[in-house]
């Protein structure tokens, strides 16, 4: 008995895949993006957790910004120990490009109707998704949360971002105001969900740079939220580990990019959210920097003599001073 498939011709075939497309970008809800370079000792134990509790509403899009260690070989055992989630997975490889592009091409491939940028150094709380998907409900534009810097092993250092109870606020500028003078603000794209048709609207893009290239990526979207949601519950954990770019000693490039990510958004940020909140940015700014070059002696004789510090202090030498003052004074 000979045995046949089913003949499709070529617009059945492009209807089907059309109809198949549109299904799963309706149905999927949330995006997990995961930007990694060299992540072979750290990637493993995030996926596991991921997958611990995923559910069929939620993909996960692993981009790995070319790494040349063991990464990738990495990524593929986890996902052959969880070959029933093949579908939800999609891990995409480029040349190593940078955080700025990786993260780029991972919202570009993301499907879901939200978005979450997770680092491949951190984790997440072992039930991060299901009160997200339940905040989704309420078809927010931003999500933010509780989250604390931890050390490798777990224990609690700090916290990062500290919403006493769950709200929600319909003013940028109220949000904005909130997170730079009650909870803790970060730039960091990990500190919050986003609706990815508000990245779309908004034109909100990812400077390309090694680093503080999500700066105005989080503002824009900031800028365009309607609705804001807070969550109470710690869902984030930043893992304060030495030899990543960010955790590690920095240098005067380092120390450049985080004065241009400044510099890049001043402009939105009085414009957007007023000149009162602009003095609480300008401060916060001003006071990472002058805090990354005291943290580290040799960055500080360096600083001393980089060309960029005169820009510097022509166009904030007064609040350079006042955060000087207010260090030595201790309030």
């Amino acid at each position: 008995m000979s045995s046949y498939a089913p003949f499709r011709s070529s617009k059945h075939v492009s209807a089907f895949i059309v109809i198949r497309v549109f299904l799963v970008v309706g149905f999927m809800k949330l995006s997990i993006v995961i930007p990694c370079y060299n992540s072979g000792k750290k990637i493993a134990s995030l996926l596991v957790s991921i997958f611990s509790q995923i559910v069929d509403s939620v993909e996960v899009v692993v981009v790995n910004d070319g790494s040349r260690d063991n990464t990738l070989e990495t990524i593929n055992n986890v996902l052959e120990q969880h070959g029933h989630l093949r579908d939800q997975v999609n891990v995409v490889t480029i040349e190593n490009s940078g955080a700025g592009m990786a993260r780029q091409v991972g919202l570009e491939r993301a499907q879901g109707k939200y978005v979450f940028f997770c680092d491949s150094d951190d984790r997440i709380s072992s039930d991060f998704i299901q009160p997200i998907l339940s905040a989704i409900e309420n078809t927010p534009d931003m999500i933010y949360f509780s989250s604390v810097v931890s050390d490798v092993d777990g224990n609690y250092i700090r916290d990062k971002i500290k919403v006493p109870q769950n709200m929600s606020l319909s003013d940028s500028s109220q949000a904005f105001n909130k997170l730079f003078s009650d909870f803790g603000y970060t730039s960091a794209v990990w500190s919050f969900v986003f609706n990815r048709s508000l990245a779309i609207s908004s034109g909100a893009s990812f400077i390309n740079r090694p680093v503080h290239e999500d700066h105005m990526f989080t503002l824009t979207l900031l800028s365009n939220a309607s609705r804001i949601l807070f969550l109470g519950e710690v869902l984030y954990y930043y893992v304060d580990e030495e030899g990543s770019l960010t955790r590690s000693n920095k240098n005067l490039s380092y120390l450049k990019q985080r004065y241009e990510a400044y510099d890049e958004t001043k402009g939105l940020v009085k414009t957007s959210f007023g000149s009162a909140n602009f003095k609480l940015y300008r401060d916060w700014s001003i006071r990472s920097l002058l805090a990354l070059v005291s943290d580290n002696k040799q960055l500080f004789y360096k600083f001393k003599n980089c060309s960029f510090l005169k820009s510097i202090l022509i166009n904030d030498g007064l609040v350079v001073c006042k955060v000087i003052v207010r260090k030595v004074l201790g309030f």
